[in-house]
């Protein structure tokens, strides 16, 4: 009876979020009710986790692992396997997993690194093997993963530091590439940095870190930023009008945004909410290309975050999809093929500069 119970609950969920949301696309929809579902079954909200329940943390990075396998296999995303992948570490400290197309010999290659999101808390290159494979397919580039230190066990800026190393590490590499003298497997020989969310965070905060260190070869190699939903208002969320409209019901919940801020020391740090950033130091920053989501609690300050690039001068193509959800690039949902092509290339313009 108890099993019953639970099946009927799960259908009028189903029903509930398809009358609720249907505004979305068929596939966002989907996503949604499943969003619903799991919280009815008990399960754990990947996005929301309490810092003080290390069980309940490592349960929420096996699901959305699990989660990311189950939507490709839902939306029939294709396997690309024949995209190769090499498992190291950079400057012997921080993990990574590189994936080069079979096709891509060449001696040097532009690299795109990936900055996988998560809220700072979860996530991994397992959550976002399959972005880097398209990346990989449709730019040829080599894309390097990386396993960044992730919160409440390191704390800000642990993960950041991380993400520096490896984009410090494959400038200085490039850099003895155009001196002629490659010195290592990965020989790049220019860079892009690709994050979304949280991840995307990382990607902004990490250069103008570098820039703070005095890293100029990160500056001189580093040809430009993608970045997919990025929160970049870490200590104030509810200053936009899409944190209330958007906050619940569309996958990603306002509660969940907020449980996250609270994982991170500093929130109001400019290297934490770099739409708070000066703009002489947004000023340092490599062109970037914008994706957000139109339902998505973070939308109005992604637009922000691009209009402020502009305003320092920064290069800053932007495009809201409609009908799209949080996670539509990292999980093939609606717009997802169309997000992606203009991500793919406006790396791909970046990287021939």
């Amino acid at each position: 009876m108890r099993t019953v119970l639970v099946v009927v609950a799960c259908v009028c969920v189903v029903l509930a979020a398809v009358v609720a949301r249907s505004d979305v696309g068929p596939r966002s929809l989907v996503a949604c009710a499943v969003v619903s579902v799991t919280k009815a079954l008990g399960r754990p909200d990947t996005h929301a986790v309490p810092a003080d329940d290390p069980a309940a943390v490592a349960v929420a990075r096996r699901e959305l692992d699990q989660q990311s396998w189950l939507g490709r296999v839902v939306f029939l995303a294709p396997a690309l396997s024949h995209i190769r992948t090499v498992e190291g570490t950079v400057a012997d400290t921080v993990p990574v997993r590189c994936y080069v197309h079979p096709s891509n010999h060449q001696a040097l290659r532009d690299v795109v690194v990936l900055i996988h999101g998560g809220g700072f808390v979860v996530g991994s290159p397992d959550s976002h093997d399959h972005l880097a494979r398209e990346m990989v397919e449709a730019t040829g580039a080599m894309v390097v993963s990386v396993d960044y230190r992730l919160a409440p066990e390191h704390k800000f800026p642990a993960g950041q530091e991380d993400v520096v190393t490896v984009l410090n590490t494959l400038a200085t590499l490039a850099e003895a590439n155009e001196q002629q003298h490659p010195s290592a497997p990965v020989n790049p020989r220019s860079i892009v940095v690709l994050g979304d969310s949280a991840g995307g965070n990382l990607a902004v905060t990490s250069l103008l870190r570098a820039h703070l260190q005095s890293l100029s070869l990160v500056h001189k190699h580093v040809a430009g930023m993608l970045l997919a939903y990025p929160t970049v208002h870490t200590c104030h969320h509810e200053l936009y009008q899409s944190f209330a409209r958007y906050g619940q019901g569309y996958r990603l919940t306002a509660a969940a945004v907020a449980c996250t801020s609270m994982q991170v020391t500093h929130p109001a740090h400019p290297l934490l909410s770099p739409i708070e950033a000066p703009a002489p130091l947004l000023a340092a920053l490599p062109p970037a290309a914008l994706v957000m989501a139109e339902f998505d609690p973070l939308v109005d300050e992604g637009v922000a975050f691009a209009a402020r690039l502009r305003d320092a001068g920064v290069q800053a193509d932007s495009r809201v999809f409609p009908g799209t959800i949080h996670g539509f690039v990292s999980v093939p949902l609606d717009h997802h093929d169309e997000a992606m092509s203009f991500l793919a290339s406006s790396a791909t313009a970046m990287l021939a500069r």
